[in-house]
């Protein structure tokens, strides 16, 4: 990956990708052998023969979202998806700084990925999305698109 960055919280004194250890709920999942994150290597281990495709785009487009998901990973795709639909009744994405910090997690999950796949209903895409869009662009990830631009 081509954003290693070095990480304080590493107890092993390695690379982490990702910048994994700022993120609370990985900490929760990746301590492993007394580690704190992954280095580079551990996760595209983990990572294997399957392509990580990152899904983007409203979440009013739920069934959509869920369509796609089910598609890609029957196609062989590990899938990473939102966690919430704030569009779809998952109001606990408007508390407070609740958003800002799903925005900000959906760049680290575009970190992880080998591309990025964007739901666009009738052409849709809204401001989180062109944001993910032109993050993706810059890290030189492939967009692919639900209906064509």
């Amino acid at each position: 990956m081509n954003n290693e960055k070095s990480c304080s919280n590493c107890k092993h004194g390695e690379t982490c990708a990702t910048n994994y250890c700022d993120a609370v709920w990985d900490r929760a999942y990746n301590i492993k052998d007394g580690k704190d994150c992954w280095t580079p290597k551990e996760v595209k281990n983990m990572q294997g023969k399957y392509k990580v495709v990152t899904l983007c785009g409203s979440t009013k487009f739920k069934d959509e979202f869920m369509a796609v998901q089910k598609k890609l990973t029957l196609d062989g795709c590990i899938v990473i998806s939102v966690g919430l639909f704030g569009h779809s009744g998952d109001d606990e994405v408007w508390t407070e700084g609740t958003k800002e910090m799903l925005d900000d997690m959906h760049k680290r999950k575009i970190d992880m990925a080998d591309e990025i796949f964007v739901i666009n209903v009738d052409g849709y895409i809204g401001n989180s999305t062109k944001s993910e869009i032109e993050y993706a662009k810059s890290k030189g990830l492939p967009i692919r698109y639900y209906e064509s631009i």
